[in-house]
């Protein structure tokens, strides 16, 4: 099987989990501002999420020096499976948010058990040219899911109970199983101790790769955590609009986004041509530039309608940064140090973000800053991080 048919399945399967996980996600939102009444507590699931991703990151590398990637990618789908389908008969009684925090915990450990291995999978079977295509064939079934997951969310809590939505996400978790099944190459597993210290040899002796890593951990999750924990309170405090209508934010970013990964996928829209003879690192900086003016435009909206369409374009902004700066990572890293430097970005990067979230947390919690003022940091550092793109090693590529 060809790489881009192998590729085609890893889409296939990131859609249909990714599908679920945006329609789980805000019956959780809601469900947990139900129980407690805090819009504050009931966004601290993007953190909960993010530590989530940052263990999973810490994990990856050990739990693929004992498996395939293709056994982690099935695995990962059956046990989220359980967890879910656990959460939801939990939905069907009294609950606690304690308890639906620690379940989202452990199910986005195995999300980004699978992510991680389905990286290194797709990795493993393309060259070097075909990075960024393939890259951005992966990213086109994620976006695509956070285009429609919100919406069918949206409708599904508008219309039915609340544990509907979970039930379809662990059905998506058994879906993407078997159709992993699918997968033909059985990579071997890394063989060699684990240390998560081993990537920063593989940092030592590659300044490119050294500076991709910063930028794409500690430096993107800093105005990106910020953000994504203030977009509830905006919704509901600045726009006057209930939690549930944040899932339109979502998918209209989602919609821009998988805009930006039809682009840099194929030659099927025009301006892909010019795109394409752009380094990667000079489209992320003007991305990220843009992005930062959507973050400003974001709150100073008349009309919630009129905030969403500026986040679309912010969407695409971020599509764009998302397949140029992991296509980068995939040029710099070689097969054998890329899953080691996957895990120990997603730990930093994932770290980075949950402490972000939890200062702006107990920051607005105390009234030590606004939600306005935390979006203008946001913004402020998505513009100094643009300029940390315009190195000029990094532009060669």
């Amino acid at each position: 099987m060809s790489a881009s048919k192998e590729n085609a399945i890893l889409a296939r399967i990131t859609l249909i989990t990714s599908l679920g996980d945006f329609i789980s996600f805000f019956a959780v939102l809601v469900f947990i501002h139900q129980i407690s009444g805090s819009v504050l507590l009931a966004s601290y699931t993007v953190p909960i999420k993010s530590l989530g991703i940052a263990i999973g990151g810490f994990l990856l590398p050990r739990t693929l020096s004992f498996v395939s990637p293709r056994r982690a990618i099935i695995f990962s789908q059956v046990l989220s499976f359980f967890l879910i389908l656990a959460l939801s008969l939990m939905a069907l009684g009294k609950s606690n948010a304690g308890i639906i925090l620690a379940i989202l915990f452990f199910q986005t450990v195995l999300k980004q058990i699978f992510e991680g291995a389905r990286e290194t999978y797709s990795h493993a079977i393309g060259e070097a040219p075909e990075q960024r295509v393939l890259q951005a064939q992966i990213l086109h079934g994620f976006f695509s899911a956070q285009t429609f997951g919100p919406i069918i969310s949206f409708i599904l809590l508008k219309t039915l109970p609340i544990q509907i939505p979970l039930f379809i996400d662990a059905g998506s978790f058994l879906c993407a199983a078997i159709i992993a099944l699918q997968l033909r190459k059985e990579l071997k597993p890394k063989s060699g101790s684990f240390s998560i210290l081993r990537p920063l040899k593989y940092l030592a002796q590659s300044p490119n790769l050294r500076k991709i890593f910063f930028i794409r951990s500690i430096g993107y999750w800093i105005p990106v955590g910020i953000f994504n924990y203030l977009i509830f309170s905006v919704i509901e405090d600045y726009y006057h609009v209930d939690i549930v209508y944040s899932a339109w934010a979502y998918s209209i970013i989602g919609l821009g986004s998988m805009f930006a990964t039809l682009m840099l996928r194929d030659g099927r829209i025009q301006s892909a041509s010019v795109l394409r003879k752009l380094p990667d690192s000079a489209l992320a900086a003007m991305a990220l530039f843009l992005l930062a003016l959507t973050r400003i435009g974001f709150i100073r909206m008349p009309a919630l309608i009129l905030a969403i369409a500026i986040l679309g374009i912010g969407g695409l902004c971020n599509g764009v940064n998302a397949v140029t700066t992991q296509s980068l990572r995939r040029k710099f890293a070689t097969p054998d140090q890329f899953p080691e430097i996957i895990g120990l970005e997603l730990v930093l990067g994932r770290i980075t973000d949950w402490a972000v979230a939890t200062l702006a947390f107990i920051s607005l919690k105390q009234g030590l800053i606004s939600y306005e003022k935390g979006i203008w940091l946001s913004a402020g550092s998505l513009i100094l991080l643009a300029l940390f793109h315009l190195d000029k090693e990094l532009l060669k590529e």
